[in-house]
């Protein structure tokens, strides 16, 4: 999947928040790294975007930019409206990944 392809799905999929095609790359650019950061703990990431993470980024991606401005709300209640955010951390998607390691 190619970067403008991740901003449109992005774009696709966050219709109730205005942002635009550099927040969205920014916000893709922070997923990327934590993406690399879960699957190469100990560094060792290879040059190359693993294409394989495509989708886990894009889903971060949109969690994050969902979540923007309210990041770390533990409880909100509005006009009827409310939100709870239970994993601030992501660990529901980034769960999905499984970490590269070696023997020293």
């Amino acid at each position: 999947m190619t970067e403008d392809e991740k901003v449109q799905l992005v774009e696709q999929l966050i219709t109730d928040v205005a942002v635009t095609t550099a927040m969205i790359e920014s916000y893709l650019a922070l997923a990327a790294d934590r993406i690399l950061r879960r699957v190469w703990p100990f560094g060792g990431a290879p040059a190359e975007w693993p294409t394989q993470y495509d989708m886990v980024q894009v889903q971060l991606t949109v969690r994050m930019i969902a979540r923007r401005g309210g990041e770390g709300e533990i409880s909100h209640s509005e006009n009827g409206v409310s939100r709870t955010y239970k994993s601030v951390d992501d660990e529901d998607i980034l769960g999905q990944l499984t970490p590269y390691v070696g023997v020293v």
